[in-house]
């Protein structure tokens, strides 16, 4: 427990979570931006906090291997930090539930980026947010993420939870690099099964898909069940890079 308290703890700080919130009013169909700048230093923590290793995320040799021209950041870590933009944009409240991603280039080290939130109509309790991320390339900023996010809405602070969170899909990032060493994931989804989360690193259980002659992609199906009680935690799928997106970068 106090070594995961401690990944929480170093998480919050990496993402920005301890940021002050931005309370100004704000109407749907608006589009937030929060604007960083993603450094070695940061993937070199994000590596320590998951444990994902994939050597091209910290090694020019590797990402050169694999058709980068320098080392990229976490696609888990990007959303890690989409998700605290959406604290920071939108407040407290916002109980993440469902997170879907496409990465649609890699985002390098040592690149400033910028993340656009657009809040859509509230429905009952729950609101979908989309986001983009955009990356420089050739002195100019270019989309390289797009996905959504549908949130529960609550009287309550949400804010510990959805760390939680960030730390369970970190995990997950560990689970792929150890299945996929040496080449990215460029789509990501992941349902949460109720507003508690657990606080160990579930069992996963992975169901590779075939090979798309096509693409030369894979979407593998998952699921995450706690240790202890053997419940599901969330359910979701990725799918790996094929050579095509690699050169996209």
């Amino acid at each position: 427990m106090e070594k995961q308290m401690d990944a929480i703890e170093v998480l919050a700080d990496l993402l920005g979570f301890n940021n002050g919130v931005n309370t100004d009013e704000h109407t749907e169909n608006e589009t937030k931006v929060k604007k960083l700048y993603v450094t070695g230093d940061m993937v070199n923590t994000y590596v320590e906090v998951s444990g994902d290793a994939n050597p091209i995320h910290t090694h020019v040799e590797a990402a050169q291997k694999a058709g980068f021209a320098k080392p990229i950041a976490h696609g888990t870590l990007l959303s890690g930090l989409v998700f605290s933009a959406l604290v920071e944009l939108y407040g407290h409240n916002l109980s993440i539930m469902e997170f879907d991603v496409a990465f649609k280039r890699p985002v390098y080290i040592d690149t400033n980026i910028e993340i656009h939130l657009t809040s859509e109509v509230t429905e009952g309790q729950s609101k979908k947010i989309k986001f983009e991320i955009k990356t420089e390339k050739n002195n100019r900023l270019k989309q390289a993420v797009e996905g959504f996010l549908v949130c529960n809405v609550s009287s309550a602070e949400c804010d510990v939870e959805n760390l939680e969170k960030s730390l369970l899909i970190a995990w997950l990032a560990k689970a792929t690099a150890e299945n996929f060493t040496g080449i990215a994931v460029t789509n990501l989804g992941i349902e949460f099964q109720g507003q508690q989360v657990s606080r160990e690193m579930p069992e996963l259980e992975l169901n590779h898909g075939e090979i798309n002659p096509k693409y030369g992609n894979r979407k593998t199906l998952y699921k995450g069940l706690s240790k202890q009680q053997d419940e599901e935690v969330y359910h979701g799928y990725y799918i790996v890079a094929s050579k095509e997106w690699v050169n996209r970068s």
